[in-house]
Order: structure tokens, then C-alpha cells, then sequence
């Protein structure tokens, strides 16, 4: 994202005045990278809706903000975001909430984070069901489970994988 250059300010070997920019042969600079959070880490667009009095009859006329930008809050990358928190992670609900609070310095309502999981869910539904497909239609297949106790009930995980999918 960014880079600061830093160059010797005299030679070493006799004392001499160094020039301050990349020299022709010389050898690649040391590397050292810091990652670091932004202050700001999200980005919010407003849309705004303007309205507009007619000079002839005096009428206010409203643009309409468009109905798939007011149908979320939230854009597909955080989104997808939330989900992985929780279907990856296995954070809970209130963890993501919190995690929105101190991290990322914003509020998300509880009740919106199964709202987002379904949203992910759904945009995945067609890769599961080609995956699903390639899977039928493969001449070869292998085939493994492993089950666990869950509150005491016996569960069970299959997978079934080609050489190009894996379907669980």
C-alpha cells in the first residue's frame, strides 16, 4: 500500500555524502513489511435521494433511490465477512456483534447476522448445486465420514470427493 524509502546518509567506508535516490546496479534493497489495521477499516457510501422544485409550477420532485441499493446495509464482501465468522470461526452471534463494536467500530443488530448468513447462503446455492452435479456425474468417486457426539446425539459428515470437488 505503501512504501518508504530509506537510503544511507554517508558512505561508511570514507564518509562521503550519499545520493538520496536509487542508484543504477546498485543491489536490491533490505525488505521489511508492517501490516496494520486502518483507522477506519470500512467504507460507507451514503446514497442520497435529492429533491428538486420545478421553476414552472413549483412541484418537488424526489429521485428514487434505487430498490437494490435500499435492499442492504451492508455490501457483499462484509456480508460474506459476517458469515465466515460465523459459519467458519464458529463465532456466536454476540462475539460478531462485539467484534463489529470494538474492531471495527460500528454497530450490527443481533437480528441482522442470521439475516446475512442466509444472504451468503443463498448466493452459494448455485456453486453447491454444480458441485452437487459434478459430483453425480463423476465416473470416479471417493468417499469418507466422521462421526461426533453433539449434546449426545450421534452425528455423522460425509463427504464425497473427485479429483476436481469435494461435496460435503
Amino acid at each position: 500500500t505503501k512504501t518508504v524509502p530509506y537510503f544511507p546518509q554517508k558512505c561508511d567506508g570514507c564518509g562521503a555524502t550519499l545520493p538520496q535516490k536509487p542508484q543504477r546496479g546498485a543491489p536490491e534493497p533490505t525488505l521489511h513489511q508492517v501490516v496494520e489495521l486502518p483507522e477506519q477499516p470500512l467504507v460507507v457510501t451514503q446514497y442520497e435521494g435529492h429533491a428538486c422544485r420545478c421553476a414552472q409550477c413549483g412541484y418537488v420532485t424526489r429521485a428514487d433511490i434505487p430498490a437494490d441499493i435500499r435492499a442492504h446495509a451492508r455490501g457483499p464482501r462484509l456480508t460474506a465477512f459476517i458469515a465466515t465468522l460465523t459459519g467458519v470461526y464458529h463465532l456466536s452471534k454476540r462475539q460478531v456483534q462485539g467484534l463489529f463494536e470494538t474492531v471495527l467500530g460500528t454497530q450490527l443488530g443481533l437480528g441482522s447476522i442470521p439475516n446475512h448468513e442466509q444472504e451468503t447462503t443463498a448466493a452459494l446455492a448455485p456453486a453447491y448445486h454444480a458441485v452437487r452435479a459434478a459430483v453425480q456425474q463423476a465416473p470416479a468417486k471417493n468417499i469418507d465420514e466422521t462421526g461426533w457426539n453433539r449434546g449426545g446425539k450421534l452425528c455423522w459428515l460425509w463427504v464425497v470427493a473427485t479429483a476436481a470437488v469435494a461435496f460435503y
